[in-house]
């Protein structure tokens, strides 16, 4: 990171903090609002975020679109009638379960079949069995530059030709066929900055696993490589060791076999995706 790449995320993050402070201001509006109308005990209240920028995570600004656990993670905080208060339910809700838990929170009963989530209200009320019958897996996904995917088809097709190299030039980063930095203008009369964004091989389907006993992560890139990546994110949170080239061939089978299923699954089919058979 050069001095303009490191002085845009400095200005970036006061930004945010800069910005918080109005929406305390809001959140502090609305309570007493809620408050004073007399509704508050019976008000659920969900707050939250989206990815936000990259803030120099692996030397980089802007749009987060990686695989890692510092893009795919966000904010999640509820409050409301029969939630406990301080209580971290360490469990994983992903964005198709926000529409099927505010219809539960609103009292319609059961989850509509078209919808791929789950409503987590349970979780954070405290019953007992959606804990045990809850996902340990789930699926992250992304299409770079180039062409997105046929949704249609299975992970493992879903490419029929690998999208050719990046030809942009280098005095020029978004010229050529692909995005390979982002520009940006003069902040606080700084030079304007180049860093690495996003390109046509950034195409990726991921199995993520998150259960007492394997917080993994395997991803298939849709490059002209076909390269995979694997990681045991207890013993190697940042991602840095690799582990597809060590890892026994018939668990790579079953977890390539999940991210197929959840790739082509719909409706009820999606909330049980199981990446391994046996342990």
């Amino acid at each position: 990171m050069d001095g303009a790449h490191t002085n845009e995320s400095d200005i970036f993050f006061q930004r945010r903090w800069s910005v918080l402070r109005s929406v305390d201001d809001m959140v502090e509006r609305l309570h007493n609002m809620l408050v004073a109308a007399g509704v508050w005990d019976d008000t659920f209240f969900v707050y939250s975020s989206d990815h936000g920028y990259h803030l120099g995570q692996f030397g980089m600004l802007y749009d987060k679109r990686m695989l890692y656990e510092t893009d795919i993670r966000v904010p999640l905080f509820a409050k409301g009638p029969g939630i406990a208060a301080g209580q971290f339910i360490n469990h994983t809700a992903v964005h198709v379960d926000l529409t099927p838990t505010l219809l539960d929170m609103m009292g319609m009963p059961g989850t509509p079949d078209q919808m791929d989530g789950r409503s987590w209200l349970p979780l954070v009320t405290g019953t007992k069995d959606a804990v045990a019958s809850w996902r340990g897996t789930f699926m992250v996904e992304y299409s770079g530059s180039g062409d997105p995917p046929d949704k249609e088809a299975d992970w493992d097709t879903v490419i029929d030709a690998p999208p050719s190299k990046c030809t942009a030039d280098a005095s020029n980063p978004m010229s050529g066929n692909c995005v390979c930095s982002c520009t940006t203008g003069a902040i606080s009369g700084v030079v304007s900055d180049t860093s690495p964004c996003d390109g046509n091989n950034n195409t990726y389907g991921c199995i993520r696993t998150l259960t007492p006993t394997r917080n993994t992560i395997y991803c298939e890139f849709k490059d002209s490589e076909s390269f995979v990546e694997y990681y045991d994110l207890d013993k190697d949170p940042w991602n840095l060791k690799n582990l597809y080239t060590i890892t026994p061939k018939p668990m790579l089978a079953q977890l390539s076999k999940a991210l197929a299923q959840a790739a082509s699954c719909s409706g009820t089919d999606c909330r049980d995706i199981q990446a391994y058979a046996v342990e």
